[in-house]
């Protein structure tokens, strides 16, 4: 068995996966071959994207900290088939009518929702179809 860190090797594989359109990743998606059943596929590709997911969520800081040392106050920048664009992160001072409107919609919301709950005991339900669900341990 490979080890943790060699699961997903980017050294080999990400600059042949950063040189491809959108279009041609999603060709490739569709053409990808394995010898997994469809089920255990599904479960393997639902773990490597919490996988990258999650280690995205872990490096997103660094990646703003090279892009600012790399392009130096330039806020938008093509690179790797993407435009890479910093954004201002800015508060709204809004106004008390705005505060008390939006205070009333989460109260009115809540509600809604408690009502909901409250009615799904009885309310008369239709299957539409069959989704598959996955839950990782």
């Amino acid at each position: 068995m490979k080890k943790q860190t060699e699961l997903i090797n980017l050294d080999d594989n990400g600059l042949a996966i950063l040189q491809q359109t959108k279009h041609e990743l999603e060709k490739i998606a569709l053409n990808l071959n394995s010898k997994l059943d469809r089920l255990t596929e599904y479960e393997a590709l639902y773990k490597m994207k919490f996988l990258i997911d999650y280690r995205m969520q872990c490096i997103k800081e660094q990646a703003l900290e090279t892009f600012l040392e790399k392009y130096e106050g330039s806020q938008s920048e093509k690179e790797n088939g993407y435009t890479v664009t910093v954004k201002q992160q800015t508060e709204i001072k809004y106004s008390d009518a705005v505060k008390d409107l939006e205070s009333e919609i989460k109260l009115r919301t809540n509600e809604l929702r408690q009502l909901k709950d409250r009615e799904k005991k009885t309310a008369e339900r239709t299957v539409k179809g069959e989704v598959l669900a996955l839950t990782m341990h």
